[in-house]
């Protein structure tokens, strides 16, 4: 198993990466620990939640902090799909392929997870729209909308992502 702990496994572990993977020592110890206390973190405050207890004014401001997580766990999710699959770990659990593993870790279709996989190797060419999303300023439907634009004309790439963070996602569809 790689250096990285997690209680989330899936199948099975063969405990030796393939050829293509980075050797286990080039692993930050610590990045397990982080999403885990992250996790931890979120468990605990959702346990805790009241939202009738909130006003409207605390309701709005704590959406506000979960759609950040969320658009940060999209471009932690998004990153680690297209690792899994070049690694081919997929194989080594017993799956056809990335998505098929993807899609049961995740909970979702086949054909959902192939989308998180070509958003994710999108972003590969589309160098803005990923900084924008690992800040946090985009969430996964419009990450999908300005990668299938930035592949089209990757010149306007600067000028969708500023006009994406300023607009509802219908307004930027409708461009």
């Amino acid at each position: 198993m790689s250096s990285v702990g997690s209680k989330h496994r899936t199948k099975r572990s063969s405990g030796s990466e393939s050829a293509s993977s980075a050797p286990a020592a080039t692993t930050d110890p610590r990045l397990g620990a982080l999403f885990e206390a992250a996790s931890s973190s979120l468990h605990q405050a959702v346990a805790v939640l009241d939202p009738e207890c909130l006003s409207g004014a605390d309701a709005q401001s704590l959406y506000a902090s979960v759609v950040e997580v969320l658009r940060l766990a999209t471009a932690a999710k998004l990153s680690l799909a297209t690792r899994i699959e070049s690694s081919n770990i997929w194989r080594e659990s017993g799956h056809r392929n990335a998505a098929s593993l993807i899609a049961e870790t995740e909970g979702v279709g086949v054909g959902q997870a192939q989308s998180t996989l070509e958003t994710g190797k999108a972003l590969g060419d589309a160098p803005k729209t990923a900084e924008a999303l690992k800040d946090g300023k985009l969430s996964e439907p419009q990450v999908k909308e300005l990668a299938a634009a930035v592949a089209v004309d990757p010149g306007t790439e600067h000028e969708l992502v500023d006009a994406a963070q300023g607009e509802s996602l219908k307004n930027f569809r409708d461009r």
